[in-house]
Parts: C-alpha cells; sequence; structure tokens
C-alpha cells in the first residue's frame, strides 16, 4: 500500500473511484502522533475488502497509548 500511495496520481485516481475522492496523504517529515490514526486507518482499509498487513500497521500503532489517563481515542 504505500508503494502505491507514493504513485500519486494513480492513488488519487483510485481514491476518487473508490473513496470519493479521500485519500491519505503521505508526508512523511512529519513526527508520528500515535494517536490512534495509523490504527483507524488500516481498519478503513480492511473495511473496503483489501488486505492488509498487519504486522506492518502494527509496528507504528502498537506504540501509541492512550489519549488521556483512563480512556482511549482509538
Amino acid at each position: 500500500m504505500h508503494v502505491f500511495i507514493l504513485d500519486t496520481r494513480n492513488y488519487r485516481e483510485f481514491c476518487a473511484e473508490h473513496f470519493d475522492g479521500r485519500f491519505l496523504e503521505h508526508i512523511p517529515e512529519i513526527a508520528f502522533k500515535y494517536d490512534g490514526s495509523v490504527e483507524r486507518t488500516a481498519h478503513i482499509i480492511a473495511d473496503h475488502g483489501f488486505e492488509v498487513d498487519w504486522k506492518l500497521w502494527e509496528a507504528d500503532y502498537a506504540k501509541c497509548g492512550p489519549c488521556s489517563p483512563g480512556s482511549s481515542c482509538h
């Protein structure tokens, strides 16, 4: 999936067809926030019938902690 996102023109066309134009921007310069967004993105991909390499995605979202004590923002 990551390589496909880097192919911006084809990725945008695919998202326009399958997700009403919504797509995930690739911005490698930003730091990970560990705010649950990586996990939510993986689930959205899976929910739309695409195969998810869970070990790859979990490597990033496993570091995520609760957003505030006693709660979960996921």
